[in-house]
């Protein structure tokens, strides 16, 4: 049996913060405060000291959870593990607002190695430790999806800690539970969620992705979106009128989104219309939604799928007869230029255009996996 001891909150029936604080708005000022979260023995301090070695420490602040509890509790983990529960989760908040404080200060983003729940084999639940504090800090949570096999072997061969005999059904059992709780908790608190694990579980990969994380704003991608339209119209000097569509559902009767989910259902664990998912989501259709979006992209497949995907998307599209004409028509006019600004697949509707003969005269501004940031905009309306 799965954990069910779960606090509740009216928006989104899981662990929700106290109502004073959930009027923190995602004001910019705000700082980048990145949860890097996995079951014991997944190898939470492993990447943050990798980690560590690859981002600037002008621009990062690297912290193992545990050792700021210890910082902010007198006497350390030792009389930590002493106190109450309540006492416990009050340390535990006053921890990451220290981390919060100190990246005020020094404008620094943070990445935190933290946990959000234990759970002993045998026990019907497990056991919360994750706060309303942290649910209100962190922007982004990486979640370490790590082979269950492989953290029982960490955590058989760990000699820096001593760790319980854990079967790897519990693991199963164990991580499959963070794993959808964590999914569903961070669109409730505007935190942006996405599992680590191939393709994303290398060095450079994650190091990429946590740069993004930093940079990314909705002022940052406008700037980006609109960049892109001036480097379309730097091409033509005698436009005098553009025209601008979208895709999916206007191009074509066809959703570029739904198609390419139903190609790669059987790889994801949400299962259903994904974006349908999310975007009936608390969420809803705000920036961080459409951000989280290009991650359930990024974690769905690789490059080379994600790009054979698009390719079998594109196949099922067929344009609409009269707006084919039209942009035709558009080709063979000097002073005319067309644009397709789309918050789905950048990529599928260039190949539908290029199959059309219109790739050359009509450009795509879209959506689609976060680590082609300068070419696909994530657009929202």
């Amino acid at each position: 049996m799965e954990p069910n001891e779960v606090m509740y909150c009216d928006e989104c029936s899981e662990p929700s913060e106290p109502s004073s604080t959930q009027t923190e708005s995602t004001s910019r000022s705000k700082p980048v405060i990145i949860g890097l979260y996995g079951v014991p023995g997944a190898g939470k301090t492993f990447w943050l000291d990798k980690l560590g070695k690859v981002l600037s420490k002008d621009d990062f602040a690297f912290y193992d959870g545990s050792d700021v509890i210890a910082v902010v509790t007198p006497g350390g983990l030792e009389a930590f593990q002493k106190l109450t529960e309540e006492a416990k989760t009050d340390y535990r908040e006053r921890a990451i607002s220290r981390v919060k404080e100190e990246c005020c200060d020094t404008r620094k983003s943070a990445i935190v190695a933290g946990h959000f729940m234990f759970w002993t084999e045998g026990d019907e639940g497990g056991q919360f430790v994750c706060t309303p504090a942290d649910l209100a800090t962190y922007t982004h949570i990486l979640y370490l999806d790590v082979a269950a096999e492989t953290i029982a072997e960490h955590r058989m061969n760990d000699d820096q800690r001593s760790r319980p005999s854990v079967s790897v059904s519990h693991l199963v059992k164990w991580l499959r539970f963070e794993k959808r709780q964590l999914r569903h908790l961070c669109r409730c608190h505007n935190i942006l969620f996405t599992p680590v694990s191939h393709p994303l579980a290398s060095v450079n990969k994650l190091s990429s992705l946590i740069q993004d994380f930093r940079t990314h704003s909705e002022a940052y991608n406008m700037d980006l979106v609109k960049q892109k339209m001036d480097d379309i119209l730097a091409t033509s000097f005698t436009s005098e009128t553009v025209i601008v569509l979208d895709g999916d559902k206007t191009l074509a009767q066809e959703d570029s989104g739904v198609l390419f989910w139903e190609q790669v259902r059987a790889n994801t664990t949400e299962g259903g219309n994904v974006m349908k998912a999310l975007f009936s989501s608390p969420l809803g259709y705000s920036y961080t939604a459409f951000r989280q979006a290009t991650l359930l992209y990024e974690e769905a497949v690789g490059e080379e799928d994600f790009e054979a995907c698009c390719q079998a998307v594109s196949s099922m599209i067929n344009m609409h007869r009269d707006i084919v004409n039209l942009l035709h028509l558009v080709r063979g006019a000097r002073h005319v230029r067309a644009v397709v600004v789309t918050c789905g697949l950048r990529s599928v509707w260039e190949k539908v255009l290029q199959r059309e003969g219109l790739s050359r005269t009509v450009k795509v501004i879209g959506g689609g996996r976060l680590l082609q940031v300068l070419q696909m905009c994530s657009v929202f309306g």
